[in-house]
């Protein structure tokens, strides 16, 4: 075997050849990653990501505040050639075709399934969920648009979409906010208008915050002025539609809270004797047989009776009165005069007395030296009065009286009579 010649003058090695060939290696290996990269027909679209917000076809409001996004990747993919290279996914929102927001997310997670492709492996797995929101201004339909690419096709699937749907944005249903229960109300006459409070679903320092009347909601009533079951109709407004009807109960009023007038003595008739009595709930007048009905007890005879006025309708309870029935009056027939003397004569009551009360004096007000003489047969029917000053002129009248219950019951004073006795 020739061997060259060892004195054989050569020039040093420079490198040179080594360089080029590692940067041809390296310009092929780009080539070779270029001509292998993931295309739009290698990726398994239905199972490339799962999106649980928002909903395709979701109705969402404005009120609710930030609309979240959340997409969790299923199955991401990026080369591996001693470098590990992202993959993304990228999410916008448009309304009307222009975008209101746009967020990308890569991902270069080392883990699930490895498989080659050309020369060139590849892997797969699952991802972590990406949570994002955004916050509409406006309402109206928005596109959700999804996009995915890796790091080498990026020119070439950036702009192509893999998922998009709508969602719509406006007011909210109102009958969706919880109502603050009405109490029960007490009848009063007049339309009862109760606050009606609606929570907006948000707390504020651990608090409810509340809708604003006027502002998200307007409430009308119905059936709310007499006793029963009635309504407060919300009907939302501005960023709030549809209505929510809050249901309360008005109560029947206690009687007993109302005043009663014209209760009067009653005379002995030998029936049952009645009241007409005037009941007012503050300015509003009652009607007997529809606000209250009317019973007795007692209500024949002389003495104390009863009147129990007992509400209906829009009324419950009673109120107890009672009132006096009185004995029936007599009147003077004739007085005359007699020395120092006179005879008074009067009309016989039949029933319901005990007896009579003759009272004279000297003026016709019964305050100058006025005595009074009781008799007790209810059958007498005249009584001479003696010991009287004589020229004097007297007034002279008369009354019966009923004594019942442990009480002593008098009928009116009769017209008074004068008469002048003689010396």
């Amino acid at each position: 075997m020739k061997y060259p010649n060892r004195d054989r003058r050569t020039k040093p090695f420079s490198g040179r050849p080594v360089t080029i060939l590692l940067l041809a290696l390296c310009l092929i290996m780009v080539l070779c990653a270029s001509a292998f990269a993931l295309t739009e027909a290698d990726i398994d679209k239905e199972n490339l990501m799962s999106i649980s917000s928002p909903v395709s076809g979701g109705h969402y409001a404005l009120v609710d505040g930030i609309i979240p996004v959340t997409i969790t990747p299923k199955k991401f993919y990026y080369s591996r050639w001693g470098t590990d290279y992202p993959s993304y996914i990228q999410w916008s929102a448009l309304l009307d075709g222009q975008e209101v927001i746009t967020k990308t997310h890569n991902y270069s997670q080392k883990q699930g399934d490895m498989f080659i492709y050309g020369n060139y492996f590849y892997c797969y797995g699952v991802g972590q969920a990406i949570r994002d929101g955004f916050t509409p201004d406006k309402a109206g339909t928005y596109t959700i648009r999804i996009k995915w690419w890796d790091y080498y096709n990026e020119t070439g699937m950036k702009d192509k979409i893999f998922k998009e749907f709508t969602i719509t944005v406006g007011a909210k249903d109102i009958s969706e906010c919880e109502a603050d229960a009405i109490g029960d109300q007490a009848y009063t006459g007049a339309a009862i208008e109760p606050e009606v409070r609606i929570k907006s679903g948000k707390e504020q320092d651990g608090e409810p915050v509340y809708l604003v009347a006027g502002t998200d909601y307007t409430v009308v009533y119905e059936n709310n002025v007499n006793a029963g079951e009635a309504k407060a109709i919300v009907t939302g407004i501005g960023s709030y539609s549809d209505t929510q009807t809050v249901p309360f109960k008005i109560l029947p009023s206690d009687i007993s809270g109302c005043t009663v007038s014209g209760m009067t003595d009653k005379v002995y008739t030998g029936k049952q004797v009645q009241q007409n009595p005037t009941v007012m709930n503050g300015g509003t007048k009652l009607t007997a047989g529809t606000d209250y009905t009317l019973a007795y007890e007692n209500n024949i005879y002389v003495g104390t009776a009863t009147c129990i006025i007992t509400g209906t309708g829009n009324y419950t309870g009673s109120i107890t009165e009672t009132f006096s029935i009185l004995p029936k009056g007599t009147s003077l027939t004739k007085v005359t005069g007699e020395q120092k003397a006179f005879t008074a004569k009067w009309k016989k009551v039949a029933k319901g007395i005990t007896g009579y009360e003759l009272q004279y004096a000297t003026d016709k007000k019964f305050t100058k030296g006025a005595k009074t003489i009781r008799i007790k047969n209810a059958k007498t029917t005249s009584q001479q009065v003696k010991k009287l000053k004589g020229g004097k002129t007297y007034y002279v009248r008369i009354r019966t009286y009923t004594d019942a219950g442990g009480a002593t019951y008098y009928s009116e004073w009769s017209k008074a009579l004068k008469v002048k006795v003689q010396k």
